[in-house]
């Protein structure tokens, strides 16, 4: 036959010669032992390689440490060469990296910094160790599984009953950013600040990772809960969707839309329920509108009928939920009596596509800069006001620059209660967006100081992986991506 002749341009992995796959797994075996013993820097590496520091730099205004010492170029190449130094170490002094650290005003590189920053690329070593491990199939990337096996080590500390649910919103930070086909690619893992976050868990205490974050998120979550079914129906989620003033933050058509689709049952069921993975990812895609993958988490609320795009109608009827939800009297106290579905419309379709085309699609959100304002005014009663007032907010902000007070009466009090920071992503700009992906709780959940300093609740029917809900579909450990990891 001709197909025989023609030869293959992809054999899969699993369709490999027998010989070949025994080959590979020896090279690989051997590489990450290589890379293993590379990682393996004791103290006195350390030590070392900081005496030599202290040695070849200047010190500027007696300074008695690394702090204040500096080193010229020359001496930095030199490094680079220097026997004494650990050959991990010296791929270090080059120099493209020598214009990469902090100088001083003779254009000297801190010794500081290079120490530190040796430190960090050690860290950094062991930590794509650990993952290219986990990797077994050799794809380069690792599923939700996989990333629960490998941050299971940092908790070991924590009671065992408690390790699930932090395992879980750990990894579920990772996922919703860095997904892709239900993986995460171990290079973009590595180079994503939101790992750099992870590792500073413990310093900043705003971090999505900080203990008392994870302990409010989850508590929050077993409060919600009044069945203890681990859980949500649609009647227990309803009572997350409030600010601090009481102003709704969701609409009901769009909670309705979220069990129908985001549910940890099959699409809409009709006994729809939300699992803590599925709280979570409504967290991050609500605490954080501007980054894509939250306007694609909520782009397929918008879009429910899977058309791949809004039309006028759509954003219509997403608009006037926003109004009922609200009702005309809060409208007309802090919007005004003459604010029009219509109105809004156009200024919708306005900001997605400069009003060029009678549809809205998932790109024109991305492209436009605004995707996550368009999010919250189509899905957020709370933070339309927040958009609708942003002139006024402008205007206090001004008087206050000024040194003049802001005006008094309820309507000044309400609207700073509202606009404490709760709806950023209404008025804020994309990179302030981009940066709160970063961040940790969001007053949405309206969770008090006390419920972050308590301990996580004891629930007696929680077991190992009950929190998490993997399904062998969300391993997919059968799947290899053609692009090798290197």
């Amino acid at each position: 036959m001709l197909s025989d002749l023609i030869p293959p341009f992809y054999v899969n992995k699993s369709a490999q010669r027998p010989g070949g796959t025994g080959l590979t797994n020896v090279a690989r075996t051997l590489f990450l032992k290589r890379k293993e013993e590379e990682v393996k820097l004791d103290e006195k590496d350390f030590n070392a390689f900081f005496k030599k520091l202290g040695e070849v730099s200047t010190p500027q205004d007696d300074a008695p440490n690394l702090a204040g010492k500096c080193m010229t170029f020359e001496t930095f190449l030199a490094l680079g060469k220097d026997a004494d130094v650990h050959p991990v170490f010296r791929k270090l002094f080059t120099p493209t990296m020598y214009f990469a650290f902090p100088k001083n005003y003779d254009g000297f590189v801190f010794a500081d910094p290079i120490f530190s920053c040796v430190v960090e690329m050690r860290e950094n070593r062991k930590i794509r160790f650990e993952l290219v491990t986990l990797d077994e199939a050799k794809t380069g990337y690792l599923n939700e599984m996989q990333l629960v096996r490998y941050f299971d080590q940092f908790f070991r500390e924590i009671p065992d009953d408690h390790i699930d649910f932090y395992v879980a919103v750990v990894v579920r930070k990772f996922m919703f950013f860095l997904e892709h086909e239900k993986r995460v690619a171990i290079r973009d893992l590595m180079a994503s600040p939101i790992l750099t976050e992870f590792k500073q868990r413990h310093v900043l205490q705003d971090s999505w990772f900080h203990s008392r974050n994870v302990y409010g998120l989850y508590n929050k979550f077993v409060e919600l809960d009044s069945d203890r079914n681990m859980l949500l129906n649609q009647q227990e989620f309803m009572r997350l969707s409030f600010d601090f003033d009481k102003l709704p933050r969701i609409t009901p058509l769009i909670v309705d839309r979220v069990f129908a689709k985001k549910n940890a049952r099959a699409p809409n069921n009709p006994n729809a329920e939300l699992d803590f993975r599925n709280f979570l990812d409504f967290v991050l895609a609500f605490q954080s509108r501007q980054h894509p993958a939250s306007i694609k988490y909520f782009w397929e609320l918008l879009d429910a009928n899977d058309l791949g795009y809004l039309t006028a109608q759509d954003v219509l009827e997403l608009i006037r939920a926003v109004f009922d939800t609200l009702g005309l009297d809060v409208l007309h106290m802090y919007v005004g009596g003459d604010i029009k579905a219509e109105d809004v419309k156009d200024e919708v379709f306005d900001m997605a596509n400069g009003g060029g085309t009678a549809r809205i699609t998932f790109d024109d959100l991305i492209k436009c800069g605004h995707g996550g304002t368009i999010v919250t005014i189509l899905t957020d009663p709370s933070g339309f006001l927040t958009y609708e007032q942003r002139e006024y907010q402008l205007q206090q902000a001004g008087k206050e620059q000024t040194g003049e007070g802001a005006e008094s009466g309820e309507y000044s009090t309400a609207a700073t209660s509202i606009f404490g920071g709760s709806s950023n992503s209404a008025s804020g700009s994309v990179e302030d967006e981009t940066a709160v992906a970063a961040a940790g709780p969001t007053k949405f959940l309206n969770i008090g100081q006390d419920e972050y300093d308590e301990e996580p609740q004891p629930l007696n029917q929680t077991r190992s992986g009950q929190l998490l809900y993997i399904g062998q579909d969300d391993v997919d450990e059968g799947e290899n991506d053609p692009n090798q990891f290197v």
